[in-house]
């Protein structure tokens, strides 16, 4: 028989507690090779290490004891790559949620950052906004206006998505008119049945402004970009301030 190893080794060789291995063996997960029936101390071998590093790495990727455990007694696997696959997917889902949140918090960095309307350069990964509507004003929508705008465009959609209101509308221009424009709300996980907007992956110019130098600020952009593409999408910040909006922060696309 191959040297056995006491709990306390079996726990230091796997970096794991005493006490989870306990808790394996109670559940029927990771058992002794042997017991001694005298003192009940339990043994292991050091082959049992790959067993033991099999359930840590499955729970690392996110199986719960019972659906590794539920692995381990069909001695045939055959659920496994089922439920591989299914957990390949959630991760993948997870992936892009999280770069989501990450391209948002870059923009919030953007917001208290912005004491200038200097022209800066950013990579944005693509990502996913819920399609409210189109518009046929002018933009930018002063700030006097914003609430009525809300009221009748935006917060009539959340509702029947039964979405928080704790949104503010975005806006996808695709061409200089300003005039005719595409609503929508950054979301860090849409609903399947929800109607999408991509903002597509890419380098983009961008520069803070406000209602005074909005069309200004949007030709010297593409005076920086001289032939790149004319979209442009712009977040309304929430920087009101006697009825002005202190900032809109304006992204034009550069054609990779």
């Amino acid at each position: 028989m191959d040297e056995l190893l006491s709990i306390g080794e079996m726990a230091k060789l796997n970096n794991v507690s005493v006490q989870r291995l306990r808790y394996y063996d109670n559940i029927g997960l990771f058992s002794p090779a042997h017991i001694n029936e005298q003192s009940n101390y339990r043994y292991y071998t050091s082959e049992q290490s790959a067993h033991l590093a099999i359930i840590k790495q499955l729970q690392y990727i996110g199986l719960s004891l019972l659906e590794i455990k539920q692995l381990f007694e069909d001695p045939l696997h055959r659920g496994i790559e089922e439920h591989l696959s299914t957990k390949m997917d959630y991760l993948i889902r997870q992936e892009e949620r999280i770069q989501r949140k990450k391209d948002l918090l870059k923009s919030f960095q953007h917001t208290l950052k912005a004491d200038n309307n200097e022209i800066k350069k950013i990579t944005i990964h693509h990502f996913i906004g819920l399609f409210i509507g189109d518009i046929t004003q002018d933009l930018p929508i002063p700030a006097s206006g914003i609430k009525s705008f809300y009221d009748s465009k935006v917060a009539k959609q959340l509702d029947k998505l039964n979405i928080s209101k704790a949104y503010l509308p975005h806006f996808y221009v695709n061409g200089d008119n300003f005039q005719n424009a595409r609503i929508f709300i950054r979301s860090v996980n849409p609903k399947p049945e929800c109607e999408l907007l991509i903002i597509p992956e890419s380098d983009y110019y961008y520069c803070y402004s406000d209602e005074d130098h909005f069309l200004n600020d949007c030709k010297r952009l593409k005076e920086k970009a001289k032939n790149e593409t004319n979209e442009y999408y712009i977040e309304a910040l929430p920087k009101i301030d006697q009825n002005k909006i202190q900032n809109y922060l304006i992204y034009l696309r550069i054609q990779k």
